[in-house]
């Protein structure tokens, strides 16, 4: 089965905060909510809490993920206007509401509610081909019109004609919600055959319901041995044998054939399993020897694992590269052993504790997908962002095709930006409340504020791709002449652009990807490479500690403020972030990072947002 999902959120206001949630656990087990915080900015701070509570539902327990969320229902009321959750499992649906959420399905020609509740409710059923949920909060069902909308082949379709619809109505701010599709041969839950017959109701869900996710666990030959003997001792207590049995076989006398016949019954019992004792005995002792082997075996890797460890606290870098070296070695020793084998058991074991210890020094963290923090179709449809700026808590989005939108970071509250007359922007920058843009306009391809044309014009064959600003400088990237320009401010007007790159070895200029300012200049390359320079020269920069080393285009980030840089690279999905001395502090992993082409952090360096093109993604860093 794939379930194809995508989220609809109407734009807040000063009263209320509309948000979805998503979480996968798996290809096949899906977790999304859609809810409404009322009232007050204050009730969005305990929003952003819940959203962080939500991250750690217990999603792999129907019952604890059940109980969770009503203790959430009932610690929420007076934030919570509207809830609707769907946990998804293959062919398995749990559906929950409280104060209004509801959801909606349609299946073949069949239509309707599956729950809607004031108070706590959850029920369950399954899934079929073709299904299409739809969850979300009151307000979003009253705005939307779901089934008279709802047609395309994707649900992208269908959250394009949502949007449609809420920028239509007054109640958007408190609309959000999700739709859902599930197509192909789905797979049971429970990894048993589903049922043909369809299924025309929801039940409520038992509070003993769980769910097989975990994952099995593998006993040793010797807890297996013991296992037997166990049942063994059942066995020898179920057929009431007393203690002197067989002394007491020595004085029965043979009368008739039929006490002979017990008699020779009963010895063959007792023989047997004395001889199927000594069996198990035999087969102990075997693995015994054979656990002795795997110690020996597991020895020497022992020993670099406690090397690791020892070597951390001095330098985590370090660490990292013994440990992931230990896994190399760990994998090519299970190459060399019997497939399914005891001794292959054990390793993976091994292999597996390793495993842990090293995601624990790594600073990995792996999103199955991103928040959704905006969707800039709310404000305008065809809005395709490619850069972004930042001061203090607002944000200026700009699409080449010029225009640009500011939002508020803590409010979400967004408003279009007049750009002046410039038809095409190439990049963006805020200084004191004043947004500049690198681009063309009536006056020519330049530097642009409030419409006038404030520095000389670029020759558009140079291609000038990246404005910065610093101190009372404009510094601007010519990508095809692979020159930094420096521009004084003098009398609120750009002068003369002048090279700013005094040295520059090893440097290819004309690969430069993004440039970044705190008091040095930051520079990468297309090949995954980053220069410091001051003053113009090129400065001692040595990046080290990171799990794999930057292979292709990235975007840096960083200001005076903060204390790291930022690094986006999405052909290895991943922000990575390095202290400014070049070492590896840790990074963020996910198929969404993919398709994102820039990033900013927060003032304090909490939160990173992802551009990518309709949308912006956020991170949380701490």
């Amino acid at each position: 089965m794939t379930l194809s999902t995508a989220p609809v959120v109407g734009a807040p206001n000063q009263e209320h905060w509309p948000q979805v949630f998503h979480h996968s656990l798996d290809a096949q087990t899906v977790f999304v909510a859609a809810f409404c915080i009322a009232d007050s900015s204050k009730d969005r701070e305990r929003g952003r809490k819940f959203i962080d509570h939500l991250q750690e539902l217990p999603f792999d327990d129907v019952a604890l993920l059940s109980d969770t969320l009503q203790k959430f229902s009932q610690d929420t009321t007076k934030n919570i206007q509207s809830f609707s959750a769907g946990l998804f499992v293959g062919d398995k649906a749990y559906l929950w509401s409280w104060n209004r959420g509801r959801v909606a399905l349609r299946r073949a020609e069949k239509k309707g509610t599956i729950v809607e509740s004031d108070l706590f409710k959850v029920v369950s059923g399954s899934v079929k081909p073709g299904d299409i949920y739809i969850l979300g909060t009151e307000a979003f069902f009253q705005s939307v019109p779901v089934w008279d909308i709802l047609i395309g082949e994707t649900v992208e379709d269908f959250a394009d004609q949502a949007v449609i619809a809420l920028q239509k109505t007054e109640v958007q701010a408190e609309s959000a919600g999700y739709v859902l599709m599930s197509k192909g041969k789905l797979e049971p839950a429970n990894g048993e055959e589903s049922s043909a017959e369809p299924v025309t109701k929801f039940e409520k869900v038992s509070s003993k319901t769980s769910l097989p996710l975990s994952p099995v666990t593998i006993t040793t030959t010797v807890e297996r041995i013991g296992g037997v003997m166990h049942k063994i001792a059942i066995f020898m207590q179920t057929l009431h044998i007393p203690s002197n049995f067989l002394s007491k076989l020595e004085g029965v006398k043979i009368i008739d054939g039929k006490s002979k016949k017990t008699r020779l019954i009963a010895i063959s019992i007792v023989a047997g399993i004395l001889l199927f004792l000594g069996i198990l005995i035999f087969s102990a002792y075997k693995a015994k020897q054979r656990d002795k082997q795997v110690l020996s075996m597991l020895q020497p890797f022992q020993q670099q694992l406690n090397e690791a460890k020892t070597s951390f606290s001095q330098s985590p870098a370090d660490a990292r590269s013994k440990t992931s070296s230990l896994l190399t070695a760990l994998q090519e020793q299970d190459s060399r052993l019997k497939k399914k084998s005891y001794e292959q058991q054990q390793l993976l074991n091994f292999t597996k504790t390793v495993q842990e210890y090293y995601n624990s020094i790594s600073g990995e963290k792996t999103l199955d997908s991103l928040p959704l923090f905006y969707n800039f179709q709310l404000v305008k449809s065809a809005f395709i962002a490619k850069h972004v700026a930042i001061e203090g808590s607002s944000a200026v989005f700009v699409d080449p095709e010029g225009s640009a939108i500011q939002l508020d970071l803590n409010t979400k509250q967004p408003s279009m930006i007049d750009v002046g007359g410039v038809s095409t922007i190439q990049d963006v920058a805020v200084k004191d409340k004043v947004m500049y843009f690198l681009g063309s306009g009536t006056d020519g391809l330049g530097i642009y504020a409030g419409g006038k044309l404030l520095s000389k014009t670029f020759d558009a064959s140079n291609n000038p791709t990246i404005l910065r600003l610093f101190g009372s400088a404009a510094y601007v990237y010519l990508k095809d002449a692979g020159e930094l320009m420096k521009l004084a401010l003098t009398n609120g007007v750009y002068g003369e652009p002048k090279p700013w790159l005094k040295t520059s070895q090893g440097l290819d200029r004309k690969s430069v990807t993004s440039m970044a300012i705190d008091g040095k200049v930051w520079l990468t390359t297309a090949k995954g490479e980053l220069f410091s320079f001051a003053q113009g020269s090129k400065q001692s920069l040595k990046v080290s500690g990171m799990l794999s080393p930057f292979s292709g285009s990235t975007t840096v980030y960083t200001t005076p403020d903060l204390q790291s840089l930022y690094f986006l690279e999405p052909s290895q999905h991943r922000l990575v972030v390095l202290d400014k001395t070049g070492a590896y502090q840790k990074q963020f992993v996910s198929k969404d990072i993919g398709v994102t082409t820039d990033v900013i952090v927060s003032q304090d360096g909490k939160t990173a947002y992802l551009l990518a093109g309709s949308v912006v993604y956020s991170i949380a860093l701490e």
